[in-house]
């Protein structure tokens, strides 16, 4: 798999001021140049399905088994760059960032403009899932 347009893209949002760049293929979001993208709408988690077109991530599936165990509707399903400004929610994760959560797309202000309460029990959920276990002394 050549990765050099991630690495370009990658770059080029850097320069923009921006944390990430947003991958899509005539339209429909695939991944971030370095992570996985999610959108929430009505409470549903959305995704791009695990196919050959990104690269499944570790975290990617940490927040599959999260929203089982949340009760929050998880859909491998693709959604177009359209539908980003009409989320309630977004954020990526990576295995180096976590879960990040996407309050604003070029120009456009996502939900609220602050994290979403969504992304936030996953954020929690991911943070007591990876802290070391507390030892008895």
């Amino acid at each position: 798999m050549n990765l050099l347009p991630n690495v370009l893209a990658k770059q080029e949002a850097i320069e923009r001021g921006a944390f990430e760049a947003i991958l899509h293929r005539d339209g429909i979001v695939t991944e971030g140049s370095s992570s996985n993208i999610f959108l929430v709408k009505a409470g549903t988690v959305y995704t791009h399905p695990a196919t050959e077109r990104i690269l499944n991530g570790i975290v990617r599936t940490k927040v599959k088994q999260f929203c089982g165990e949340l009760g929050i509707p998880f859909m491998e399903e693709a959604f177009s760059v359209h539908d980003l400004a009409q989320a309630d929610e977004l954020f990526l994760t990576s295995t180096t960032s976590s879960i990040i959560p996407i309050i604003q797309v070029d120009d456009t202000t996502i939900g609220s403009g602050q994290p979403g309460a969504v992304t936030q029990s996953l954020q929690a959920a991911y943070q007591t899932a990876t802290q070391p276990a507390a030892r008895n002394a």
